[in-house]
């Protein structure tokens, strides 16, 4: 790891933090905190996204803003933000066409894959694999809060993500 990485990760994390420190309700920050998934990946590679969105879950159990039955749920978070991330860059590189610049139908092809994959692995946490492990259903709010919002909260996140990363390409200068 070079210090541009963990430079870029740290600053991504920070502005994460600072966002999830507001204390917004779920929809708005699980909204921020995939375009900052979708952003980084789409800025400076699925690796650098990969360990942001290992990370996130973490402030949001020390904001509090995960309730206590469903901090088992850090891992199978982090792991659906690590899919969110590698879907959406490899369909993004499936659609590269070196002739033609960045594009958001493009992008947008590959946001909505990425939101359901990531969907679909909290759902079939929520309702299979943790009852399984936890010898118990999970309370239906804690199982609401993980399932149907994450796709919302997913595609809304892509969207704003395709938004604003032509001019984020530009201030920043990347590639």
């Amino acid at each position: 790891m070079n210090s541009k990485f963990i430079t870029r990760i740290g600053v991504l994390l920070g502005l994460t933090l600072a966002f999830q420190a507001m204390g917004l309700p779920q929809p708005v920050t699980g909204t921020f905190v995939n375009c900052v998934l979708f952003l980084s990946a789409a800025l400076f590679g699925p690796w650098t996204a990969a360990a942001v969105g290992c990370l996130t879950p973490f402030p949001a159990l020390l904001l509090g803003q995960l309730p206590p039955p469903l901090w088992p749920f850090l891992p199978v978070i982090a792991t659906g933000n690590i899919l969110l991330v590698l879907v959406f860059h490899g369909f993004r590189r499936l659609q590269l066409n070196p002739r033609k610049p960045v594009s958001r139908p493009r992008d947008a092809f590959a946001v909505l894959p990425a939101a359901a994959l990531k969907f679909a692995w909290l759902w079939a946490a929520v309702t299979l694999w943790m009852p399984l492990l936890l010898g118990r259903t999970l309370p239906a709010q804690a199982a609401a809060a993980l399932a149907l919002p994450q796709l919302f909260t997913a595609i809304a996140g892509g969207a704003a993500a395709i938004l604003t990363l032509p001019t984020l390409r530009q201030v920043l200068r990347v590639r």
